[in-house]
């Protein structure tokens, strides 16, 4: 049975966003195939391991273990809508640095600030219905 894939509940910062827009075709695809996974609500270790240190709950997703790239992202829930926040795509020498940060920005407010929605990405994200799966242009 195939899960429907609910990508507007994935929101991105501004570094993301640039990250993607800088970023190789080789890795907007596996980008591309990870936003899809967490939008579909799948969970595995390399899709949501659950990261020791934070004062909040920060998970890392594996973009590509050969490059020792990491998708950091937490999860949001108001009354009624769950949602995930990507923060940073960034290498593993990385991810402390970062989960710093993140514990920073979450302390400060439970407001994210300007967040772009995986659909609102300005044409760069479109869903290819032949193949029912999400390409990043």
């Amino acid at each position: 049975k195939e899960v429907p894939v609910q990508i507007d509940i994935i929101n991105m910062t501004h570094d993301v966003v640039k990250w993607y827009s800088n970023a190789d075709a080789r890795y907007k695809s596996l980008f591309a195939k990870r936003l899809k996974q967490l939008a579909s609500g799948e969970r595995s270790r390399i899709l949501q391991k659950h990261l020791v240190g934070c004062k909040y709950p920060i998970f890392e997703t594996y973009l590509d273990q050969a490059s020792a790239q990491r998708i950091l992202w937490t999860e949001c829930r108001d009354d009624i809508k769950y949602g995930i926040v990507i923060w940073y795509v960034a290498k593993h020498k990385w991810v402390s640095r970062y989960i710093r940060l993140i514990d920073k920005m979450e302390a400060r407010s439970t407001q994210y600030g300007k967040l772009t929605s995986a659909k609102e990405l300005d044409g760069m994200i479109e869903e290819e219905t032949q193949d029912d799966c999400l390409i990043l242009d």
